[in-house]
């Protein structure tokens, strides 16, 4: 029904990173319930005498997250090819890509998020159900900042409760008002993050099977990716 694609590499970036990303992980996992759903983590750029990020926090993920969750590493030596391009030890557009190309083909709709995100189905009770009679199209939400003391507040193990706290909270602060949209019509959903932006206000104009938050599977060239060092 619907691969979900994230990026990352294994460092320190940001504020209180592995419990941050372990929550979204286990959170994103559990509202993907159709057989064919599956979490893609493309780890791009990762220290090669490291093991990949979800592998790092792999004791703090949940058995139904790790059952969802597919590894595709993508070693430095690939990222050197873009070197004259960036100062940035990651190349998001790449990452995407490279997950975008591996996802599951039976799979009819693409979500390309962050590692710290928590995902609201307002009228159903997982994305699967969500998108399952959605229309063809492209679409998009903004995110909402989640305060740094919500996020200490969460137990990484209880993703559900980690939901309903978010649910709670944000409403109270005005969070949760967010809505898939696209031209084919609107679908209320709230996508809650740790940046106050909304993402897709900076990108909606781009390539939508990479830039968009959701879109429907693209006719894609599958096959061997020289970009792909392993998966797992």
């Amino acid at each position: 029904m619907i691969s979900v694609v994230v990026y990352g590499r294994n460092d320190h970036h940001g504020y209180n990173l592995h419990k941050r990303a372990a929550i979204s992980l286990n959170c994103l996992a559990e509202v993907l319930r159709d057989p064919d759903d599956e979490l893609i983590f493309v780890d791009y750029n990762s220290p090669d005498d490291t093991p990949t990020f979800p592998e790092a926090i792999a004791d703090t993920l949940t058995a139904y997250a790790r059952s969802k969750l597919r590894i595709l590493r993508v070693r430095g030596r690939i990222h050197r090819r873009f070197a004259d391009r960036t100062d940035l030890p990651v190349v998001e557009a790449v990452a995407r890509n490279i997950g975008v190309r591996r996802s599951n083909a039976a799979n009819r709709w693409i979500l390309s998020t962050n590692t710290d995100i928590v995902l609201l189905p307002r009228q159903a009770s997982s994305l699967s159900e969500v998108v399952r009679d959605l229309p063809s199209g492209f679409y998009h939400t903004a995110r909402f900042e989640i305060p740094e003391s919500l996020w200490e507040s969460f137990d990484r193990a209880d993703p559900q409760r980690a939901v309903r706290g978010v649910d709670r909270d944000g409403g109270a602060g005005r969070l949760a008002t967010g809505k898939i949209s696209a031209r084919c019509g609107c679908r209320r959903q709230t996508a809650c993050g740790s940046r106050g932006q909304a993402r897709w206000r900076r990108q909606h104009h781009g390539p939508p099977a990479v830039r968009h938050l959701a879109g429907e599977r693209s006719r894609l060239r599958r096959g061997r990716d020289p970009c792909l060092d392993r998966s797992g």
